[in-house]
């Protein structure tokens, strides 16, 4: 990313700007992100969220690395990279035609994103919450914090999800009228097979929202997490044992419970069973880079 900002700073790559998507397209070519990677998110949950409705939908499209998130009536496009070594740094770029136009860091995704739903470091978030009619979040409904344990009942309040999810009662496509009282059931998700006259998919690369790509993304979302979480933790316990030699026996015992949770949930060991067969609409399973691709074969 570091190297994307100095390219357009110093002219050597031009962003084209695109009607409604605006610099999405040419920054998700730049970064390799794929377009069937998208997964949309029509709850007001993310730094811009008084542009986020179920008729102004958030897009989030990802790599092993990089994702990027798009609002079409938003002033920023929303950038997020791993960072090996410091977590994950996020980036924003202003929707606005420009000739060289400025990607800036923005730190103050942190004020959520540094906490303990990430692990305590600068990680990444999939929530899950029950959502009205215009999008506003209604947490008595639920307020959820998913990955691949979760079960499915609590997972992707706030989400469209295209394709098929067997039998799984799960909180994606559901919007609640101002009747729906907590405790009580509040409907069936409704199956879709793609986004087509949902909202205006002017400028969204992709007409889905598919279960295969959230359904990697749920895994990966924890997975970066824990990488730099451990990463975190390892250097810290090393720097203590070789300054303090009696510190090396909780260094070596900190390092191999954290390398056996990692190895656990790197296998799914604690995976919500599915129940049915899940399905892609889409062409998304077939398009991810080869780890996401076996995860996704996995899952479904």
């Amino acid at each position: 990313m570091a190297e994307l900002k100095r390219k357009v700073d110093e002219g050597s790559v031009n962003l084209r700007f695109d009607g409604r998507g605006g610099y999405l397209h040419s920054v998700m070519e730049a970064l390799h992100v794929p377009i069937e990677s998208q997964a949309v998110v029509f709850s007001k949950t993310s730094l811009q969220a008084h542009y986020i409705s179920p008729t102004t939908p958030r897009a989030i499209f990802y790599s092993d690395d990089v994702s990027v998130a798009f609002i079409p009536s938003a002033p920023l496009l929303e950038i997020a990279v791993l960072d090996p070594h410091q977590g994950v740094v996020f980036y924003a770029l202003s929707q606005r035609q420009e000739e060289r136009p400025q990607i800036l860091r923005s730190d103050s995704c942190l004020s959520c994103h540094e906490a303990r739903d990430s692990m305590g470091v600068p990680g990444l978030l999939a929530r899950s919450v029950g959502t009205g009619i215009e999008g506003e979040t209604l947490s008595e409904f639920g307020d959820f914090v998913s990955d691949h344990r979760s079960p499915f009942e609590e997972r992707w309040g706030g989400w469209f999800i295209t394709g098929k999810t067997g039998t799984a009662n799960h909180m994606g496509n559901m919007m609640l009228a101002g009747e729906s009282k907590p405790g009580q059931p509040h409907g069936t998700p409704q199956p879709l097979a793609s986004l087509d006259g949902k909202f205006n998919l002017e400028g969204y690369p992709s007409h889905f929202s598919d279960v295969a790509a959230v359904l990697v993304l749920d895994h990966q979302v924890r997975m970066i997490n824990m990488l730099t979480r451990v990463g975190w933790e390892t250097r810290i316990a090393l720097n203590q044992a070789g300054k303090n030699p009696q510190d090396k026996t909780a260094a070596v015992r900190l390092i191999a419970a954290d390398t056996e949770a990692l190895a656990d949930y790197m296998l799914f060991v604690d995976e919500a069973p599915l129940t049915g067969k899940f399905e892609s609409t889409s062409d998304s399973r077939c398009s991810f880079p080869p780890a996401a691709h076996e995860t996704a074969e996995a899952a479904a």
